[in-house]
Formats: structure tokens, sequence, C-alpha cells
């Protein structure tokens, strides 16, 4: 239990969101550091996740500022890891997509990942695996994900 009075869901949920940066996320990310900044892994995973997405949508999705948005493309685009095009309809809304080059490089990262020796989630055993599947579900289904 934390130190701050906290129910036991609010407590749990203190220590995974921590310890998840810490074990999954930050290793993960670490996979990609010599190719891409963990804000341009996390703008290829939505791309990859919800498909083509106009620079506003992404940006909200990411919670950075258009501004930001367009800098992180800019440097994806610059290594071939997105396509931009723009709206037939309306020449002022920029679509950006996943390009074939991202597709393995996440595809390796995350091969990577999982052949990594301390990657924790190695040792779950195939319940578990399910386990978390489940649960990871339910969580995803609850999140807006695509708005």
């Amino acid at each position: 239990m934390s130190n701050l009075g906290l129910n036991e869901f609010e407590d749990l949920f203190l220590r995974f969101s921590v310890l998840t940066r810490q074990y999954i996320q930050r290793p993960f990310e670490d996979n990609f550091k010599n190719e891409i900044s963990p804000m341009q892994m996390n703008a290829l995973g939505l791309l990859a996740i919800n498909g083509t997405m106009s620079m506003s949508d992404l940006s909200e999705q990411m919670h950075v500022t258009k501004q930001q948005m367009t800098q992180i493309i800019g440097k994806l685009s610059d290594n071939d890891l997105i396509k931009r095009d723009f709206c037939p309809d309306d020449r002022r809304i920029i679509k950006v997509s996943i390009s074939p080059k991202a597709v393995t490089l996440l595809k390796n990262g995350i091969k990577r990942f999982s052949d990594c020796a301390n990657n924790p989630l190695k040792a779950l055993s195939d319940s578990e695996k399910q386990e978390f599947i489940h649960s990871a579900e339910t969580i995803i289904s609850h999140c807006k994900v695509n708005p």
C-alpha cells in the first residue's frame, strides 16, 4: 500500500501505472531510441492502430499542439516513415498514414522487446497471458481508442 491513504483500487492503479512505465513502456521505447523518439513512436503507433488520420486528429489524440505535431510528422516524413496527403475536398487538411518502412520498424521493435530477457511479460504463464489479454481488451474497450 502507498502512504497516500488510497483505497485498494486506487493504490493498485498507482502502482500499476508506475511499474508499467518503468518495466514495460520505457524498455519498449528503448528499442527505438536510435531510430525514433518516444513521441514519434506514439504517432506511428496511433497511425498503425487507427489508419490514416488528419494531422488535427492525431495531435488531439496525442495531446500535443498542431505545431508540435507538424514537427513530429516532419521528422517522420524526412525518414520515409509516414505518407502525407492533402484532402482532395479541402487542401487545408493534411492526412497522414504509416509507411511500409514504419511497419517494418514497429514490427522489429516489438519483436526485440518480446525477445528481451528482462521483459516481465515473458514470465507470464499461458493462463496469465490469457488473463492479461482479457484485462487489456476490457480496458481498451472502455478507452476512446477511435473517437
